[in-house]
């Protein structure tokens, strides 16, 4: 008879429990605590942890950047509503939906893979990134907060109408290393305090114009 192997994939730290989990066939999982709300890691996926509802308010900035994540699971970031911060970089999302975080003012979704995203009721939200992904497609940008705005190094061919227009405060807005060649006329022209536009590596006539006379401009 062969011995009876115990799993003790609940009790190891991160590494040890990926080796021996491996070597078991088990699915291992990593446990992410924010506060005093946990959230699980399963096969790339995110979901949320045990004990959800104690205590949302305690989860104010969230690092989950560099977990190889696929997959955010539906409603998993629900009732956040003091969340300040979520980190994202890193990962391999290709889709993403953040919606109620009220709170939030930083959102770091660069180095994805990233081709559709949806943004709702972030009323709060000052700076975006959403550099080095594969967006050829823009979201809607929505809360007059945002001042920081990264989309470098995606798959932009063009920009619709009015697609900065929510946006008054934006300070920074950087689209280099992008496919764009030109740009319609006046889609800057509601962004009255932007201070730097960079527009570096794209095409030879993408020009900008209606900007303000204070505007740093990188081609």
């Amino acid at each position: 008879m062969e011995p009876k192997v115990i799993h003790y994939c609940h009790v190891m730290s991160w590494w040890v429990l990926a080796a021996l989990c491996a070597a078991q066939g088990a699915v291992a999982q990593e446990v992410v605590t924010c506060g005093e709300v946990q959230f699980v890691i399963e096969n790339s996926t995110l979901y949320p942890g045990a004990g959800r509802a104690v205590n949302l308010s305690s989860c104010m900035s969230l690092d989950l950047s560099n977990k190889q994540l696929t997959t955010l699971s539906d409603g998993v970031f629900s009732g956040l509503t003091a969340l300040l911060a979520l980190y994202l970089n890193n990962n391999q999302l290709a889709t993403g939906t953040f919606d109620g975080l009220v709170s939030l003012q930083s959102l770091y979704l660069n180095n994805n893979k990233l081709t559709t995203l949806t943004l709702l009721g972030l009323t709060s939200l000052r700076a975006l990134y959403l550099n080095n992904n594969s967006l050829s497609t823009l979201p809607i940008f929505s809360g007059s907060s945002l001042y920081d705005l990264n989309l470098s190094n995606n798959q932009l061919t063009t920009l619709p109408n009015g697609v900065f227009s929510g946006l008054p405060r934006l300070w920074f807005l950087y689209m280099s290393n992008n496919l764009l060649t030109t740009l319609p006329s006046g889609i800057f022209s509601d962004l009255s305090n932007l201070l730097m536009l960079d527009l570096s590596n794209n095409g030879e006539q993408t020009r900008a114009t209606g900007l303000p006379f204070m505007t740093k401009v990188i081609y």
